[in-house]
């Protein structure tokens, strides 16, 4: 149902002879509206606000290292804010060491895709420098508390709020991190 100011949904989850397939599992709907989304709340059939991103404003790489894989999207929530992550990273190979079997690629290292509205995150260790993308938008480069590599910024044209963090982090331990040159041009090449 849809007004003005909000669009009301109603999921009706139903089984088949087998426990319920909602528990704990993301799933995705799609509904046609008779306008643009806009400004519009999203409310259940309570009335209560549901926490909802806008895929239309989601960023893709255009370009990444050779042979890089996408995994699965993962949608989270916190604080009544919804964020959508992704990864990115070479193919994973299987090797049998005296260990027992381990599966990554060492050496390389995966690209991880954060978005969505929320605060930026309080930094420390900001790289010196004055970082911005092609198109002249400042970003904050810095290394989180496991000493991974992160570009982090606003994207013009989004909502107040919005947050881009695009990071390298390694598959295996002992991976270096991708160079800041190369998740420049990632985050270069978002769209």
């Amino acid at each position: 149902m849809e007004s003005g100011s909000s669009i009301t949904v109603h999921v009706l989850v139903t089984t088949r002879n087998a426990m319920c397939p909602a528990v704990g599992v993301g799933r995705t709907a799609t509904a046609e509206l008779s306008a643009p989304w806009a400004n519009r709340v999203v409310r259940d059939l309570t009335g209560a606000t549901v926490p909802v991103v806008d895929g239309a404003l989601l960023l893709r790489p255009s370009w990444l290292p050779d042979g890089y894989q996408a995994d699965p999207i993962q949608v989270s929530e916190d604080d009544g804010h919804v964020g959508v992550g992704q990864d990115w990273r070479p193919p994973v190979v299987t090797a049998r060491s005296s260990t027992g079997i381990g599966s990554c690629t060492a050496g390389t290292s995966a690209v991880g895709l954060g978005q969505g509205v929320g605060s930026a995150p309080a930094v420390a260790t900001l790289l010196p420098g004055s970082y911005a993308l092609a198109d002249g938008t400042p970003v904050s480069v810095y290394r989180d508390d496991q000493g991974e590599l992160v570009l982090n910024w606003t994207p013009p044209h989004h909502p107040t709020g919005w947050i881009v963090a695009l990071q390298s982090f390694g598959q295996c331990t002992g991976d270096q991190p991708l160079s800041l040159d190369t998740l420049l041009k990632i985050a270069n090449g978002l769209h």
